[in-house]
């Protein structure tokens, strides 16, 4: 899997981007992804936002400590995740759409392709629901606007079958612990 993913991220640099839906079983094996898809970021020289979870980042930072020179650990960023998606108490769209334009004004040049791996955290999925799947699609926007590569990690078993149908359409990619694929219910034409 890891050389597949590899490939994509090879395929995204050369052409527009892409944006991932990815539902994990397994945080190990999420984490694995997660460094492998950083690793190919930094390593290209390019600018890399880890959106995840406090207990994740020092084991994170720790494995990517011992493969990137300290020139290319320079471009690896830590974020919070639930500060960012959850400084209003729950996951609140204004608020991570901000946070979004922040990390995208911020590490975005013409030079260089920004990578966004991000771990997704919200509340009560009741509530949510509808605002994530909106907040997708916007992101979605910016993600092919400004060619990024970007990974959106869910964990599967807090997903609703419902909530899946709504995000796969908002990501060109599907990918899971052990597969990478085209997404065929993507619709580019609502990016334009």
């Amino acid at each position: 899997m890891q050389k597949k993913l590899l490939s994509y991220l090879k395929s995204f640099k050369e052409n527009e981007g892409g944006h991932v839906l990815y539902t994990f079983e397994e945080t190990a094996v999420s984490l694995s992804h997660a460094a492998t898809f950083i690793e190919a970021a930094a390593k290209a020289g390019d600018p890399v936002a880890v959106i995840e979870s406090e207990k994740n980042i020092p084991f994170l930072y720790t494995k990517l400590k011992g493969l990137l020179t300290e020139e290319e650990f320079k471009n690896v960023h830590f974020i919070n995740n639930f500060s960012y998606y959850m400084s209003n108490g729950n996951f609140h769209p204004p608020t991570v759409e901000k946070h979004f334009a922040r990390i995208v004004d911020h590490y975005f040049h013409e030079d260089a392709t920004l990578h966004t791996w991000a771990r997704v955290e919200w509340g009560d999925e009741a509530t949510a629901f509808e605002m994530i799947a909106d907040f997708e699609d916007k992101a979605d926007r910016t993600v092919s606007g400004r060619k990024m590569i970007s990974v959106c990690a869910y964990d599967k078993k807090r997903l609703s079958v419902d909530l899946i149908n709504r995000l796969r359409p908002n990501h060109q990619y599907h990918m899971s612990d052990t597969d990478f694929t085209i997404s065929l219910e993507y619709n580019p034409a609502k990016v334009k």
